[in-house]
């Protein structure tokens, strides 16, 4: 006997505008809504790339909080 398990994924948000990052989700064929952050994006934290893409990464899941379905960011 075969069981199978439906799993579903939470909704994928792009909070960027960039044609490429859109671009690169949909060739990894995966669906995703877009809705733009528009925050001054950092440049360097601490001298550390991680920490930079980690601080931009949370300023735009904070940015877009108001605008997706509670729950989703």
């Amino acid at each position: 006997m075969s069981s199978s398990i439906c799993r579903t994924r939470p909704p994928l948000w792009l909070a960027s505008e960039s044609p490429r990052r859109a671009q690169l989700l949909q060739g990894l064929g995966l669906k995703f809504q877009i809705a733009p952050a528009h925050i001054d994006e950092l440049e360097l934290v601490a001298n550390s790339v991680e920490a930079t893409v980690t601080e931009n990464s949370h300023q735009k899941a904070l940015a877009i909080l108001s605008k997706v379905p509670a729950g989703d960011v």
